[in-house]
């Protein structure tokens, strides 16, 4: 098994220098393959460039009793297509196939990509980002 690699496709943006990028290790994509809870978790400004943006996809690991990073994906486009073309990357390579449950922060824009890419999911929001909104 291989690095499971994601080049966004970002030739509908005005941003000449949009990228997105994301990436998964073989071990990742096991622990993803028998999940069906995920959290989806934001990171802002991770690089000296403030619009950079770590999008992570973590699964409850029992061994650990803690959450794994199970992908990984950074661009500088806050909108929802590359969250889109993330996720429907992962679903057409038989990684992210039917979530129960997806936690997010309080993002619209995470919405907006899970629901029509995976309908029958149950998002949930977190509570302290909720209560910081």
């Amino acid at each position: 098994m291989n690095f499971s690699i994601f080049k966004g496709n970002m030739s509908y943006s005005p941003n000449t220098n949009a990228f997105a990028y994301g990436f998964m290790s073989p071990t990742q994509q096991i622990k993803m393959r028998n999940a069906v809870s995920f959290c989806y978790d934001t990171t802002h400004a991770i690089s000296g460039k403030i619009d950079e943006i770590l999008y992570t996809l973590l699964v409850c690991d029992k061994e650990i009793g803690r959450g794994w990073p199970v992908a990984f994906m950074v661009t500088n486009d806050w909108g929802v297509g590359p969250i889109v073309q993330w996720l429907q990357f992962l679903k057409s390579s038989l990684l992210l196939i039917n979530p129960q449950q997806i936690t997010i922060d309080c993002c619209s824009a995470e919405v907006h990509a899970i629901q029509p890419t995976f309908p029958s999911t149950q998002i949930q929001f977190c509570i302290f980002h909720v209560t910081q909104a």
